[in-house]
């Protein structure tokens, strides 16, 4: 089950992503990113409430961030030790990351 709830404060906006954020969610998940992405000047994709990540969703993610960079955009996400875990285990850990500071991740980064 995935489930996404947006709170936006003008033009900065909280996306909430909780359940499974893998394969089988990817469409609504890159959809729920879509439709508020336009809308606002920055965004905090909070997943602290997934109960698991794939490397679709790192995907999705690396994406998002690109897309933000080309559109002068501010992108944040929070770092819970699950997502922490797969990007260790994945190419993606020397990624310039969607951290306020956009320094790589890694264990121990929140």
């Amino acid at each position: 089950m995935y489930q996404s709830k947006v709170n936006q404060e003008g033009r900065n906006a909280t996306l909430q992503l909780d359940g499974l954020l893998t394969i089988q969610n990817a469409i609504a998940i890159k959809e729920s990113i879509i439709s508020i992405l336009p809308k606002v000047d920055s965004l905090f994709i909070n997943h602290d409430g997934a109960k698991e990540f794939d490397l679709t969703y790192i995907q999705i993610l690396v994406s998002t961030g690109k897309s933000a960079e080309h559109l002068g955009k501010s992108i944040l996400c929070s770092f819970p030790e699950l997502f922490i875990a797969k990007i260790n285990e994945s190419a993606y850990s020397s990624v310039k990351w969607l951290s306020g500071n956009n320094s790589s991740i890694s264990k121990g980064d929140k």
